[in-house]
């Protein structure tokens, strides 16, 4: 058989045994060649040995100029899963592993259509590792405190209004992560915007330098005085709170301070 029909790429052989009619059969067929790229295959096959979705398709969605695969659409039955937040997360992060990174040094992002039965990976714009401050007030609202920019040039910002539900603001993060640039932005952005701020410094580091910036109203950095001030803070909150509900007004029409 083997002489016969030898192998080749193109096609396969295949021998059938059929012993009712003592006969052998055999069979060459073409072989359709896979002509997906690496990248559309690891997918496929990570897709189809996970249980994320039934019956995931991935197909190619765009291609630049010289051909190279830009985009994936990945067609799925439709769920309760996919259109919740956490699981496109957790499915993003495992595509975008598995996608690598690409040749164009961009970065993978996906579009989520739940009710559509699919999402696109595509490619974006890595972000900068440094954005200069904007000089001018980029946004309308005064009480709107920007203090980064994410993707698509979309400045991320605070909003401080009394109307907002997120008044507070937790910075967390590893030594060098970030977190003293993040502290001055939103303090100076305040200033700019007629917003005080006053502050305790116990390591004299994330706040030096700023006693006596315009808008600043102290930095301590004593522990004994640091105590006493927080206890000062509460106290001020506190008659906030009685004269407003004296006085019968909303608390947007006191002037607003930060605290850090």
């Amino acid at each position: 058989i083997e002489a016969a029909f030898p192998a080749t790429a193109q096609s396969e052989t295949t021998v059938r045994h059929v012993a009712h009619r003592d006969r052998i059969v055999i069979t060459r067929e073409s072989i359709t060649p896979d002509t997906r790229s690496i990248r559309q295959r690891t997918l496929q096959s990570a897709l189809d040995a996970a249980s994320m979705f039934t019956d995931p398709r991935v197909s190619v969605e765009s291609v630049d100029e010289a051909g190279i695969e830009i985009g994936y659409r990945i067609a799925f039955e439709k769920s309760m899963n996919a259109g919740v937040e956490g699981f496109q997360l957790k499915v993003e992060e495992a595509l975008v592993s598995l996608a690598g990174p690409h040749e164009s040094g961009r970065n993978w992002t996906t579009d989520w259509y739940p009710e559509r039965g699919y999402l696109v990976m595509r490619l974006v714009t890595a972000m900068p590792s440094r954005v200069d401050h904007p000089l001018a007030v980029v946004d309308e609202n005064l009480r709107h405190l920007p203090y980064a920019t994410g993707a698509a040039d979309r400045i991320m910002y605070w909003d401080v209004s009394t109307s907002s539900n997120k008044p507070h603001c937790l910075i967390v993060g590893p030594t060098g992560g970030g977190k003293t640039s993040v502290i001055r932005t939103l303090l100076t952005e305040a200033a700019r915007r007629g917003v005080p701020f006053v502050g305790v410094d116990p390591k004299m580091i994330e706040l030096d330098g700023l006693d006596g910036y315009p808008g600043c109203g102290a930095i301590v950095y004593d522990a004994l005085r640091a105590a006493m001030f927080v206890r000062a803070l509460h106290t001020e909150m506190m008659a906030r709170n009685a004269y407003i509900h004296q006085m019968k007004i909303e608390g947007s029409q006191l002037p607003l301070m930060i605290a850090v």
